[in-house]
């Protein structure tokens, strides 16, 4: 079959037959890849079964599932940016899956790729047309989609917050932490305002190193402001930044993955956690946050698709809804922005990366999922030895 050049009768004839392996086999030794185009094109079924190869293809170098959908999102999100970081941003899929992706979609000749840059093909453009797939963005300019502004929220309020921000400890890898911006720091304290989880509220917060404590704490709203930090220097900071200030808020040094003490159980309205992503690290912070809930109280967290897979994200949901015993209220996706952060070229997506691009400003998103409990709902608090830091779709450990 190597020695042969085909005609189109040839091809006319064979595409009912062609098995996938043939299909991208044809594509490589066929001289005119248009007319190759057009017969794979139109025939949609087989286009489909091509597809499915590729997504199986992908599932099994990455680790994580791809589905046709998948596939069909990374193309379309390579026709709007050339940055891989950006691709999964805009694609809502894993970066650790379209980091395996990129390679594969080019050795199907859907794509091409340098050190530097990543295009469509002719082929991949074709088979987003024919399969009717596209995405237009339709995000409000005002809110930039938070459905939330801040406009309205104390100047002198963001002003202080801002300085304050500038000066707290760096990220620390090991720990997975990552600031987001100061917008998406008083967003994060706008929609509590607005749902009523902060005056007069008890508010716990499971991790800080956006400083949301402080944020909350130049309301002058809150009822009480409680921190777990197991980063001494943040929580020194904290405790530092709340005595200059008159903020009251009382910082906990904890390894999360340590029990809560008897006076933190059943005892607050709200929680705030942006955990690490593992399954097993989000069950944990989210089921320590609970179990301080009382009933009807609201917890805040922060989940992306760039650390997790929609099928993380299923998960994510039985385990409040049927092992937590939460309702979800409100899933608002790209609610928060991250800076971007110093330790990048030591974290373990680097050396997976097939082009070695540096990542645009803000291109890390989360989503901000609001819950509430009920009579029934129930938290955790075991002690937790299990991983929470790595997983196969985190992109930093």
């Amino acid at each position: 079959m190597m020695g042969r050049r085909y005609s189109l009768s040839d091809l006319l004839f064979l595409k009912d037959e062609l098995s996938v392996i043939n299909l991208r086999l044809l594509l490589k030794i066929h001289a005119n890849k248009v007319l190759f185009l057009v017969i794979l094109t139109s025939h949609l079924p087989r286009v489909g079964l091509v597809i499915d190869k590729i997504a199986n293809e992908i599932t099994k170098h990455s680790g994580i599932k791809c589905d046709t959908r998948s596939v069909l999102k990374i193309l379309s999100a390579i026709r709007k940016s050339n940055n891989i970081w950006m691709i999964s941003t805009l694609s809502r899929e894993p970066l650790v899956l379209v980091s395996k992706a990129i390679p594969i979609l080019a050795n199907w000749g859907l794509i091409e790729y340098t050190d530097g840059d990543i295009k469509p093909c002719d082929l991949g453009l074709k088979i987003l047309k024919d399969e009717g797939y596209e995405e237009n963005d339709h995000t409000c300019k005002v809110c930039s989609g938070r459905g939330i502004i801040t406009s309205h929220m104390p100047p002198d309020a963001i002003r202080e917050y801002t300085k304050i921000a500038a000066s707290r400890p760096r990220p620390l890898q090991k720990y997975d932490q990552a600031f987001v911006t100061c917008e998406t720091a008083f967003a994060r304290v706008a929609i509590m305002d607005h749902y009523g989880d902060i005056k007069g509220r008890r508010i716990l917060l499971i991790g800080d190193d956006d400083l949301i404590s402080i944020a909350i704490g130049l309301l002058g709203k809150a009822k009480k402001i409680t921190v777990i930090e197991v980063d001494e220097r943040l929580a020194k900071y904290i405790s530092k930044v709340s005595r200059e200030y008159g903020l009251d808020i009382d910082v906990d040094i904890r390894d999360i993955t340590d029990p809560l003490p008897e006076n933190m159980l059943h005892s607050y309205d709200t929680f705030h956690a942006d955990p690490p992503e593992p399954i097993e690290a989000i069950r944990l912070f989210v089921g320590r946050g609970i179990a301080a809930l009382t009933t009807r109280g609201a917890g805040y967290v922060s989940l992306s698709l760039i650390d997790s897979s929609i099928y993380k994200w299923q998960e994510v949901q039985r385990i409040l809804t049927v092992e937590f015993q939460v309702v979800i209220t409100d899933i608002i996706r790209d609610f928060n922005v991250y800076q971007n952060w110093e330790y990048l070229e030591s974290m373990k997506i680097w050396n997976m990366l097939p082009t070695r691009q540096k990542p645009p400003e803000g291109w890390y998103r989360t989503a901000l999922m609001r819950i509430e409990t009920l009579e029934g709902s129930r938290g955790t608090n075991e002690k937790i030895s299990a991983e929470i830091y790595s997983d196969v779709e985190n992109i930093s450990q």
